[in-house]
């Protein structure tokens, strides 16, 4: 089914699975089979991709080959061309995506600029705007883990949680605007509402709640150490 101009290459398709709504929308498509494009220049580069969901002005536009995507909002997705397995929905998420796959991101601008990392899942409005190579990060809440660029296996979940964090690793924030002044620190976990860690460069560190908190409850009253080694 192709409904406007250009829409399915105007007969260079070769499939009958497709469906192609709005101008260009899936022009380059030749046996790719399974796929839906709504909106102009959607999905446009689409050549032998199946199974591909694009609905919004150039979403998905840069996608050859891959498959298994879906865009959806202005500008979603596309700069892809072979990352496969991508969900995007909300304007310019995952937009400088090339060929990063299985990554998931809801909002506008969420992992907006990731460009060949793979795994990462944002949530929320500029989650993870800033990552650039960042891998199997996750980030749940407006502009949570907003400016990492290259840290990895970073989880923040929470307004603004770890959102000063750029190139540090394996950083637990957990709660709205938990571990948000920590920028290069690496190992931490910092839970509690505006919870911070001692500084924006520490390592190995664990944080429990803010300067507010006056008590700290739990049956047990021991600490077993994970070694021996003092």
């Amino acid at each position: 089914v192709a409904v406007g101009g250009g829409a399915l290459g105007l007969g260079v398709n070769t499939a009958s699975t497709n469906v192609a709504v709005g101008y260009n929308a899936g022009y380059d498509v030749t046996s790719g089979g399974n796929n839906t494009f709504v909106g102009a220049n959607s999905g446009s580069s689409v050549t032998t991709g199946t199974h591909n969901v694009m609905v919004g002005r150039d979403a998905g536009d840069a996608q050859t080959t891959a498959s298994y995507s879906v865009a959806i909002g202005s500008e979603a997705l596309t700069s892809n061309t072979t990352g496969a397995a991508n969900i995007a929905v909300g304007r310019q998420s995952l937009k400088a995506n090339t060929t990063g796959t299985n990554h998931t991101a809801v909002g506008v601008g969420a992992l907006k600029t990731v460009t060949t990392a793979n795994n990462s899942t944002a949530v929320g409005h500029s989650a993870l705007e800033s990552n650039t190579s960042g891998a199997q990060n996750v980030a749940t809440g407006a502009f949570a883990g907003n400016k990492n660029t290259t840290g990895s296996y970073n989880t923040s979940y929470g307004y603004s949680a770890l959102t000063e964090t750029t190139t540090g690793n394996n950083n637990t924030g957990l709660g709205g605007n938990a571990g948000n002044n920590l920028t290069t620190g690496t190992n931490n976990t910092v839970i509690g509402y505006n919870s911070d860690a001692s500084s924006a460069t520490v390592s190995n560190e664990i944080t429990l709640g803010d300067g507010s908190i006056s008590a700290l409850r739990c049956q047990v009253q021991s600490i077993s150490a994970l070694s021996d080694r003092r």
